[in-house]
């Protein structure tokens, strides 16, 4: 029997009935197989044509970074040591929901040195392991695993380390046997999303990863979200957002974020180059596929497999780093455009959609032959021509103005002030005199205010609230998002 390394994982050799204790045992939280496996990161890359980019096109991602968005990264792990590009932490104490901010600080933000780093595997959650994994994904650089030299997709690029998850304590919150787990509300993902926007060019930032999400959206969701007016903005600035579709199995939905318009959505397929359909979420949102099974990628001072989307759509954020490291003043729209013409076309039997896998060496040179202009993909007729419409829909004001539903334990919810990025003072002044004195009120910038309610608020109160605020503006929920894995928790294998 032998630990591994300083993580609460213990490799044993034991007979069947030894196998029935431990599953018995309550200190153990889980026994899997300590499976045979081959490294995937080398054979993912390869499905994308990444090394023949390298080889031919000679991008590695030099001068840019990536920002993940996630649990945060070890930043001294040897897959990632020394290119770190910035960090920081947005994590919430919330009396309302019990959650424990996850910062180094202890505090609801910090940003600089230290402050992104991976929350504590052995203190928390394995789960903890995930932004260090997906950040390996896509800016990876020499791994000395078990298995071999491991490289990310764009191995010279840096990282900007965003840690946006809070941690929870109880079967309550966290389901049955998950004594503690860790979620990222809304409001922190929007604070980590207005960092980056705030350092993008400083920092060089070619791309965001978001591999975390909630809820089901069949339809896109821009007037229901606080996420696409940040999206869109660093969209048009030609910052892609690449937000993973989620692992649910839905055949004609995404997750939240991944139902923005302006996002680009990324579903996941599997070593024989077929969509996941054990997991992988599919609609006409989605807008690229990539390997999402059997990822090796830098965790828990290791390397670890790991299933989801969450590992395909770090694939696609390497890419946009590697051709914006060609071709920097490259649109968003240009980017997509490029990697759906030139990519390889896979059909999901679950309703017979087609998506396109990037072929990354394709991908690159016709960047560097489009000269501003790049073909459009392929029409198919399985695909919507426009999933995800320029004008707005007026289907997507769905719930209305109050886009919430009030409980004991959804009390945070979000002030979305129209056409405007500061919060006037009177406005707090309004809120304390309907909520109460006492009310938590946090103003997130970008026209944005939290609201942690008091216990008993009705929906006529956050209706009053919002009138009084300004007629245009809607309510949303604080909703927490989980680090995306086939049935919401990692397993380390």
């Amino acid at each position: 029997m032998s630990r591994i390394g300083d993580t609460p994982f213990v490799v044993a050799e034991v007979s069947r009935d030894g196998l029935g204790g431990l599953a018995r045992d309550q200190n153990v939280q889980r026994v899997a197989p300590d499976r045979l496996m081959q490294a995937f990161l080398p054979q993912s890359t390869a499905m994308l044509k990444v090394p023949d980019a390298w080889a031919t096109a000679g991008e590695k991602g030099d001068g840019v970074s990536v920002a993940v968005l996630d649990t945060g990264v070890e930043t001294e792990h040897p897959f990632l040591a020394g290119r770190i590009a910035a960090e920081a932490c947005f994590s919430s104490n919330s009396p309302a929901t019990g959650a424990k901010s996850l910062c180094p600080n202890g505090q609801d933000q910090q940003v600089g040195p230290g402050s992104g780093r991976a929350c504590d595997i052995r203190a928390v959650t394995p789960n903890c392991v995930h932004g260090t994994h997906v950040a390996g994904i896509a800016a990876g650089a020499n791994g000395q695993s078990a298995e071999g030299l491991l490289n990310g997709v764009a191995p010279a690029a840096r990282i900007v380390a965003v840690q946006v998850f809070s941690r929870f304590d109880g079967e309550k919150v966290c389901g049955k046997g998950q004594k503690t787990c860790i979620s990222a509300f809304t409001s922190d993902v929007l604070k980590g999303l207005l960092y980056v926007e705030k350092i993008r060019a400083e920092a060089k930032v070619a791309a965001v990863n978001l591999s975390l999400g909630g809820g089901k959206a069949a339809e896109a969701c821009d007037l229901q979200s606080a996420y696409a007016q940040v999206i869109d903005r660093l969209t048009a600035a030609g910052l892609p957002v690449v937000a993973a579709s989620g692992n649910n199995g839905f055949s004609d939905a995404v997750t939240e974020p991944a139902c923005i318009r302006s996002a680009v959505t990324v579903g996941s397929v599997g070593k024989d180059g077929k969509i996941a359909v054990a997991y992988s979420n599919a609609s006409p949102l989605v807008d690229l596929v990539a390997p999402g099974s059997q990822i090796l990628s830098s965790a828990a001072h290791a390397y670890y497999k790991l299933d989801g989307t969450s590992m395909a759509a770090p694939h696609v954020t390497g890419l946009f780093a590697l051709m914006k490291a060609k071709v920097p003043e490259a649109s968003v729209d240009q980017l997509v455009k490029i990697l759906a013409s030139t990519g390889t076309k896979v059909t999901d039997p679950r309703g017979g959609r087609a998506f396109v896998m990037p072929n990354a060496a394709a991908a690159v040179a016709a960047l560097g032959q489009a000269g501003g202009e790049t073909p459009g993909p392929t029409p198919d007729p399985g695909k919507s021509e426009d999933p995800k419409p320029s004008q707005p829909d007026p289907r997507l004001a769905g719930c209305g103005p109050v886009c919430v539903e009030l409980g004991k334990e959804n009390r945070r919810v979000i002030f979305v002030l129209a056409g405007r990025d500061r919060v006037p003072p009177e406005t707090l002044v309004s809120l304390r005199t309907i909520f109460g004195q006492g009310v938590k009120v946090e103003d997130i910038g970008d026209g944005k205010l939290v609201v942690e309610l008091p216990a008993g608020t009705s929906p006529d109160d956050v209706d009053r609230a919002r009138r009084n605020v300004g007629g245009d503006t809607r309510v949303l929920p604080d909703r927490p998002m989980d680090a995306l894995q086939p049935g919401g928790r990692i397993e380390i294998r």
